[in-house]
């Protein structure tokens, strides 16, 4: 009793689901990765904004909130 066709089926099995793993990977690589990417110095680009804003916003509700301090002494 030889395990022989067996082994080969499996494999066959193996080697057509590691053809199939590199394209899904070619099509990572090609399509989603560069996206990604984009995205994510979109969102370093808008985090950056942000910072800044709400520095800009810290500032004036602080002279706001000193000022009317101030207003109550």
């Amino acid at each position: 009793m030889s395990n022989a066709p067996e082994l080969e089926l499996i494999y066959g099995a193996l080697a057509e689901v590691d053809k199939k793993l590199g394209k899904i990977d070619e099509v990572l690589r090609e399509l989603i990765y560069p996206v990604l990417s984009e995205i994510a110095v979109k969102y370093e680009d808008t985090n950056k904004e942000l910072k800044k804003l709400n520095e800009i916003l810290e500032t004036y509700l602080g002279g706001i909130h000193r000022r009317l301090w101030e207003a109550s002494l």
